[in-house]
C-alpha cells in the first residue's frame, strides 16, 4: 500500500541521515588524541614540499591524517600529521 511504502522510504532516509551524522561526528572526534582540531588554523607543507602554506583543518580522518582547506581555496585530503604545524600569527606571516 502507498502509505506503507512512504513510511518505509521515510525510515530509510532517516537511517541514512543518522549514518551521515555518525560519520561526521567520527571525523570531528577521532578515537585517538588528535594533535589538531576541525577548523583549527595551521600551516602545512604542500604535497610534502619544503614551503609552508596556511589553511585550516576541515576533517580528521584517523590514522593521524587530516583534510586541509588552504587560504587560497585549494584543498588537500589525507595529509599526514607530520606535515602540519600549529599556525602562530606573527608580523612575518601577515595573517590574523
Amino acid at each position: 500500500d502507498e502509505a506503507a511504502r512512504r513510511a518505509r522510504e521515510r525510515d530509510e532516509a532517516a537511517r541514512r541521515e543518522a549514518a551521515r551524522a555518525r560519520e561526521a561526528a567520527a571525523r570531528e572526534r577521532p578515537s585517538y588524541n588528535a594533535a589538531f582540531a576541525v577548523n583549527q588554523r595551521v600551516e602545512v607543507r604542500w604535497r610534502s614540499g619544503n614551503q609552508w602554506f596556511t589553511g585550516k583543518i576541515t576533517a580528521i580522518r584517523g590514522d593521524r591524517l587530516y583534510d586541509i582547506l588552504y587560504d587560497d581555496e585549494d584543498s588537500e585530503a589525507r595529509v599526514a600529521e607530520s606535515r602540519i604545524r600549529r599556525w602562530v600569527s606573527t608580523p612575518h606571516t601577515g595573517h590574523k
